[in-house]
Order: structure tokens, then C-alpha cells, then sequence
């Protein structure tokens, strides 16, 4: 029952999540076409460092809240309200330092009056996020889900009202406002349903969570710079209008690059209970590693072939530079993916070290490429720095789980979802191209990839055939 619960509030995400991504979609196009290369640049650099201050204000308190409850079952909504307490007083300070950070950066420009409009987001988003832990806790992610959903129609709404009216930038700061407060709203009226919703406050214990939290709220935060350092670097480095092109290139992408977190919200209570069970780890795991790579797989290649015709959809012809960037940003995204469902199995474990290690390691190997690479290309040397720097960690983990995770299994599971997805590249790169030559090796691959179907059917089924044999 709890298994398929798992399954149940990871869907419950996911559609949640695609049906944000069609509103989200929708409001990337209105405002990159609306705003143009120039002063949309603008608006990703100062979402992209709110966004950077909202992410810390978890620093690994919601990921230990989560597994201690997990290995200590019961009814605890004390531990929850204290570490929801705790991150939303934190957010205060949080907000605090954004704004003066922007004005030391950027001056009196846009970007640092949008940061400074954008006070109330940051607060909102990282009190909202107080409240994971209720939710994994609670296996309950109908309120998570909606509040997203909500957030994308509120964006959406409003920006259609500031292009109506002929607004500017700043302007942009009032929907992310609005967005992060119906977000939170929803968030805390499910969690009323959930656990007695009364912030308490308890010195003693803050300090015990907050040093437990320190080792993964270190990975947490290197995380969180690691995902937006480049739009800041190439804010500094480059002219707003490759920040524009890389920030089209990287909301179409956003959306993809949250579902591995929403995996791993769903499935880390899970993980935290099997640790001292490596058989049960291990189907876990391999369960995780499958479902990431079903969707990844097939929606990365055809992102990646299609790239040059999603942009203009998106953008329109200003921001057809933005191809190269978001085949390059398919890929990375596609590493980061795999990288971040093995390290919250790491953590689940209890070795956040080694993941804090290939975190630094990582982050020190991108800003070293995107000082290199962003002064002479701009968007498409940032996207290729984060490509190599997700090679380290893919590798290294990759090895260390060798014995956690069953691969061929996963290879079993997910590689013949790719080839279902290469007969639509093809029949893509066809019609663009007008050749024949791709019809064909879409056939040819369709041909195989259902010869593999029934050789993997019947191989199943004789599996079953001969369990019940041996159970007989």
C-alpha cells in the first residue's frame, strides 16, 4: 500500500508539474517576446539571484527533519512547526541579504531594483518550502501540487495584465509576488489539515537541527550556487542580451530540471526507512533510476533534435541564437538528472560527505569554465560548462552506487523508452530536412525497437513461469 502510495503522490507531481510547464511555457513566450534579448536578460539575472537566496533557505533542515522521522515513526507536528518556524525566520534574513548583494553587484540598475522589489517573494517561497517535511512525512502531495499549478496561472495572469498595459521590467517583480504568495496560502492550508499548524519556537532544539542539518545543508548549498552561478556570471561577464538568450534556452529546460527533485521528494522517506536494508535499497533505487530515466530519455533527445524550432516557437527569430544553448542545456540537464537521484540515495545513507565533495569539486570546475568560456561565447560557453561539469559527479557516483543500484536493470527498463522516441527524431529531421535517409533509419529503429519488445515480454514472462515452477 505504501508503495503505491509513493507512486501515486510522485504522478500527482508530475502532472501537477506538466500542467504548470503549459502555463509556465506560455508566460516564458509572452514576456521573451514582449520584453526582447535585452531587458529579458535583465529579468533572469534578478530571478535567477532570488531564486539563489530562496534555495538556501532550506540548508538541509527539511532534508534532516524528514529522515529523523523517518527513522523515529510516530506523530511528531512539534518537529515540524519548529523547523517550519526556524526557515521562515531565516527567510527574513535571506531576503535581506539578496537585496543588499544585488546592490553591490549590479549598482542602481534594473536588476537590482527588480531584486529588491522581489523582498516578498523570497520570503514567501522559502516559508513555503518549511513545510516539505509535512508532506513527505504525510505521503500527501495534493497541496504541493496545486500550489504550483496555481503559481504558473498566477505568473501567467498577471504578466498578461502588465503587457496589456504596456509595463516594464520592474513590473515583472509584481507577478512573481503574487505567484509565491497564492503558492504559499495553498501550501499552509494543507498543511492545517495534516499537523497542528501553530509556530512554536525552541532555541534548544534549533541549534541540535541546524548543527545536524550543517554537512547537508553544505551539499544543499553548494547545490544551489552551483544551479545559478552561471546566469550570474554571465551577467557579469557577458551583455544582457546573451543573459536573455541563455535564460530562454534555460526556463524551457526549468521544467525538466525539477523533476528529479519532485522524484526525490517523493521517494527519500522511503529511502531513509531501507537504509539498514540493502535489498531493499536496491529495488528502490533501481526504481528510482528507471522511472528519471522513462522521462528523461526520450524527452532529452527530441528536445535536443528539435532545439532550433522550439526556440523560435518561444522566443521568435530574436533569440534564435538560443539553439545551441538549449541543445547543450538537454544534455547537462540530463547528467544533473541522474546525479541528483544518486545523491539523495547517498544521503539517505547517511554519506552526504562524499556528495558534499563532488559538489565542491563540480562547482569549482564550472566557475573555472564559465570565467573561460562566457567572455568569448557567451550563452553557448555557459551551457557547455555546465555539461562538463556534470561529468565528474555522473562518473563518480555512478561507480560508488555500482552495488545499489541494479543497472541492468534500469537499462532493462528505460534505454528501449529512447528508441521509442528516435523514430520521431527521425521522422522530425526528415520533414526539416527533406530526406529520405532519416525516414529510413526511423523505420529501421521502430523495426528494433519492437523486436526488442516481445523479446523482452516473452523473457518476462518466462521469468514468471519459472517462479511459479520453483514455488511449486
Amino acid at each position: 500500500m505504501r508503495e503505491k502510495r509513493k507512486v501515486s503522490a510522485f504522478a500527482v507531481q508530475v502532472v501537477s508539474r506538466v500542467a504548470a510547464a503549459g502555463f509556465s511555457f506560455v508566460t516564458v513566450t509572452l514576456s521573451a517576446r514582449y520584453f526582447g534579448p535585452a531587458d529579458y536578460g535583465v529579468i533572469v539575472t534578478a530571478l535567477g539571484i532570488t531564486a539563489l537566496f530562496a534555495a538556501f533557505g532550506d540548508t538541509g533542515i527539511n532534508t534532516v527533519t524528514t529522515r529523523r522521522l523517518a527513522q523515529n515513526p510516530g506523530r511528531h507536528d512539534n518537529s515540524l512547526m519548529l523547523s517550519f518556524t526556524l526557515t521562515s525566520l531565516y527567510s527574513v534574513f535571506l531576503a535581506a541579504l539578496a537585496a543588499g548583494t544585488a546592490i553591490v553587484l549590479y549598482g542602481e540598475s534594473g536588476v537590482a531594483e527588480l531584486v529588491v522589489l522581489l523582498f516578498p517573494f523570497i520570503v514567501l517561497q522559502c516559508s513555503g518550502s518549511g513545510l516539505t517535511p509535512v508532506f513527505q512525512v504525510h505521503n500527501r502531495f495534493g497541496s504541493y501540487a496545486l500550489s504550483e499549478v496555481s503559481a504558473a496561472i498566477v505568473t501567467l495572469a498577471t504578466i498578461t495584465v502588465v503587457i496589456g498595459i504596456n509595463g516594464s521590467a520592474t513590473a515583472y517583480a509584481v507577478a512573481a509576488n503574487l505567484a509565491a504568495l497564492a503558492r504559499f496560502l495553498i501550501l499552509t492550508t494543507g498543511a492545517t489539515k495534516l499537523v497542528r499548524f501553530r509556530p512554536q519556537v525552541d532555541s534548544a532544539y534549533w541549534r541540535l537541527l541546524v548543527r545536524e542539518s550543517l554537512p547537508v545543508g553544505a551539499s544543499s548549498a553548494i547545490g544551489v550556487v552551483y544551479a545559478r552561478l552561471d546566469i550570474i556570471i554571465l551577467s557579469l561577464l557577458a551583455p544582457t542580451t546573451q543573459v536573455g538568450l541563455f535564460g530562454v534556452a534555460y526556463r524551457i529546460v526549468a521544467v525538466l530540471a525539477m523533476l528529479p527533485g519532485l522524484l526525490v521528494t517523493s521517494a527519500f522517506f522511503g529511502l531513509a526507512q531501507a537504509a539498514s536494508q540493502p535489498s531493499v535499497m536496491r529495488a528502490r533505487s533501481t526504481a528510482m533510476m528507471t522511472t528519471l530515466l522513462r522521462i528523461f530519455l526520450p524527452v532529452c533527445m527530441l528536445g535536443a533534435v528539435a532545439a532550433p524550432q522550439i526556440v523560435l516557437i518561444v522566443g521568435g527569430s530574436a533569440f534564435e541564437d538560443s539553439a545551441l544553448p538549449l541543445r547543450l542545456l538537454f544534455l547537462a540537464i540530463l547528467f544533473k538528472a541522474v546525479n541528483t537521484v544518486q545523491g539523495s540515495i547517498l544521503t539517505s545513507q547517511h554519506k552526504q560527505q562524499a556528495v558534499l565533495a563532488m559538489g565542491l569539486s563540480s562547482l569549482a570546475i564550472m566557475t573555472a569554465l564559465l570565467v573561460v568560456l562566457v567572455p568569448g561565447r557567451g550563452a553557448a560557453g555557459a551551457a557547455l560548462a555546465l555539461v562538463v561539469a556534470e561529468l565528474l559527479p555522473l562518473c563518480y557516483m555512478t561507480v560508488r552506487l555500482s552495488t545499489a543500484i541494479s543497472w541492468s536493470a534500469v537499462a532493462r527498463g528505460s534505454v528501449s523508452w529512447a528508441l521509442l522516441a528516435a523514430p520521431a527524431a527521425c521522422a522530425y529531421l526528415a520533414v526539416v530536412h527533406s530526406s529520405t535517409a532519416f525516414w529510413a533509419v526511423g523505420v529501421a529503429v521502430s523495426v528494433y525497437t519492437a523486436v526488442c519488445a516481445v523479446h523482452y515480454k516473452r523473457k518476462a514472462h518466462l521469468g514468471k513461469l519459472t517462479q511459479h515452477a520453483r514455488e511449486e
